[in-house]
């Protein structure tokens, strides 16, 4: 009887990223396992990736969702399509690729931006313990990914207090610059008539280059507020 190797399934996500899905298709052709079938999950990416992977992977299963379905959703939907005895798991990482799975295939220095296998041989068999194994750790991946999510709201919420909080302080320390500025006008005069000696002027004078200088720095402060808060909602890159 033949021996046939068994097939396997690598499964990954792409949302909006098709120049590093393009790079892990690339970093697939240093496989040397020859049974695989590569499937790409497309979570409703804005532009449709099909032609430009298929012309880097022509044989690569693309199937596009309507929707997001998140991560552990978008490798559902793979799952069912696949046709494979065992499934790597595709998660974002970055580097080099490096796998090595005894008997079945191994991957040496294969370029990767932004996308890494890990394999877990006991939990890829098709059997019932299995599946029930495999709803465990969809649950936990979805559970994860909440937790993900509100981690990432939490950040922005605190960012865009921090903001708003140097902006009340700049509108604080404006009335400071005001008020030292009146300060001065009134001292000068006085000191003028002689009403004032010149060390009260100049620390009038002091008090009124401490404000603007306060005033200076929470823009400053603000600013960098301002820059966090782009960065944490992923409107400006790091």
């Amino acid at each position: 009887m033949e021996n046939r190797k068994p097939l396997i399934s690598i499964i990954t996500i792409n949302y909006n990223n098709t120049e590093i899905t393009g790079d892990f298709l690339e970093s697939v052709r240093y496989v040397d396992y020859d049974n695989i079938e590569v499937i790409v999950v497309d979570n409703a990416s804005k532009e449709n990736p099909t032609e430009t992977l298929k012309n880097i992977y022509p044989a690569v299963n693309i199937i596009l969702s309507k929707k997001n379905l998140g991560f552990a959703g978008g490798n559902n939907l793979g799952i069912k399509a696949a046709k494979g005895d065992y499934y790597p798991t595709i998660a974002l990482t970055g580097g080099y690729l490096a796998a090595d799975i005894p008997k079945f295939m191994s991957i040496t220095n294969a370029l990767n931006v932004g996308v890494g296998v890990k394999y877990n041989v006991s939990s890829l068999w098709k059997t019932d313990a299995k599946v029930q194994q495999a709803k465990a750790r969809e649950q936990q991946l979805q559970a994860s990914e909440a937790m993900t999510v509100d981690e990432i709201h939490f950040s922005i919420n605190k960012a865009y207090a921090d903001y708003y909080s140097g902006l009340k302080k700049i509108d604080v320390l404006k009335k400071d610059v005001d008020q030292s500025a009146e300060n001065y006008r009134i001292s000068k005069n006085k000191y003028d008539n002689s009403l004032l000696t010149l060390t009260d002027l100049l620390d009038a004078d002091v008090a009124q280059l401490r404000a603007k200088l306060n005033l200076t720095l929470a823009k400053a402060d603000a600013y960098v507020s301002y820059q966090t808060l782009l960065q944490k909602a992923g409107i400006l890159n790091q």
